[in-house]
């Protein structure tokens, strides 16, 4: 472990051995302890949006032409917002309170392969229960709540979409910490607090929905103290993408339109809008083939939930397709499905073909 680290306290190093030294980590049994919704629950709120799912799906999709790729890049914000209304709930049914990867190792639960992955950011930054943390897209908190909880540090969640507030907020009363965590609703390209405001930033799988990279990574420097640190977790095209193969380019495009993006850029590109913003690069490396499994494992069987892998997505389809017959759930319910099955399952080939990642993890000193 210490080979990934920046040179952690000891102390902080003893707090995490449990969670990279286990010998037993948690299975897969104990990952359903967490907490996450129902599919009735899903159905029942249907990520708290304003508009009817059909008109909402609907209006997301125009987003995208056929082939999956944007029609209008400037309205990167407007598009998450519009897409986390939809598939929050979904997101929580199916994957957790953390909507991001992390490696996996081989006879470990994904949530616990998630807490370990929290905990090692936690390590990376040298958090202590002196500092004052943003996390930059913090989704319904559920890294926040794990590195607060580790670290002993005041972690704020900056999140631009209200309804993810709403469950982060609920989900954080819940937990034995709660005083070390509080959210605020903002645009990244805006954040609302004075320069020099926190000693960390970090962000999981979070900026790459940002159009302009540089403007973004220009105001999280803002905030940080000088001699502060920003990690970050990316999704990332690798070498092995070329633009030029159809086959590659409909994966990807099936990717964009299954999460929400504009874009995918490159690790060479990632760094270069870094150092344009001011930051000096400490380290920059794909962990994509960090853990003992594929990245990709938690979408197919090993170590995910039931839910998570494809033969589940199918079962919650076909669930949907007769509820939504039965007038049981929202007209365009089963749209909203569809296109997140079309996200994961070209996340998948994506793996297979290794042309991307969802790994890239850059430390960047103000």
């Amino acid at each position: 472990v210490s080979a990934f680290l920046l040179t952690p306290s000891s102390d902080l190093t003893n707090r995490v051995s449990f969670a990279y030294r286990i010998e037993t980590p948690p299975t897969m049994e104990d990952d359903q302890k967490r907490l996450n919704p129902s599919l009735t629950d899903v159905l029942a709120t249907q990520g708290g949006s304003a508009s009817p799912v059909n008109e909402s799906i609907s209006k997301y999709t125009k987003y995208f032409d056929k082939d999956g790729a944007h029609l209008k890049k400037d309205e990167s914000a407007e598009i998450c917002q519009r897409y986390y209304e939809l598939v929050t709930d979904f997101y929580e049914y199916g994957w957790g309170e953390s909507f991001h990867f992390a490696p996996v190792r081989k006879g470990e639960g994904f949530a616990a392969a998630l807490q370990r992955h929290h905990y090692f950011f936690a390590l990376k930054l040298k958090l202590d229960d002196k500092m004052k943390v943003l996390d930059v897209g913090c989704g319904v908190g559920g890294p926040l709540r794990d590195v607060a909880a580790f670290s002993g540090a005041h972690v704020t969640g900056l999140n631009i979409s209200k309804y993810q507030l709403e469950r982060a907020r609920l989900l954080t009363q819940k937990f034995d910490a709660k005083n070390k965590c509080d959210f605020v609703e903002g645009d990244f390209n805006q954040i609302p607090f004075p320069d020099n405001s926190f000693d960390c930033v970090y962000a999981f799988e979070a900026i790459c929905h940002s159009k302009d990279r540089v403007k973004t990574f220009s105001e999280i420097r803002r905030v940080l103290k000088p001699g502060g640190c920003f990690l970050s977790q990316d999704w990332i095209t690798t070498d092995n993408y070329n633009p030029d193969d159809s086959n590659h380019k409909q994966i990807i495009a099936g990717i964009l339109e299954g999460d929400a993006l504009t874009r995918l850029d490159t690790a060479s590109h990632i760094k270069s809008c870094l150092v344009k913003s001011g930051f000096d690069v400490v380290e920059a490396c794909d962990y994509r083939n960090k853990g003992e499994l594929q990245w990709s494992s938690p979408l197919q069987s090993h170590g995910a939930k039931f839910r998570s892998t494809r033969f589940g997505r199918l079962c919650t389809h076909g669930m949907l397709y007769i509820m939504e017959k039965l007038r049981l759930a929202p007209k365009g319910t089963v749209d909203v499905h569809t296109m997140l099955c079309k996200g994961a399952d070209n996340l998948v080939k994506a793996n297979h073909l290794d042309i991307f990642s969802p790994l890239f993890i850059t430390v960047a000193r103000k």
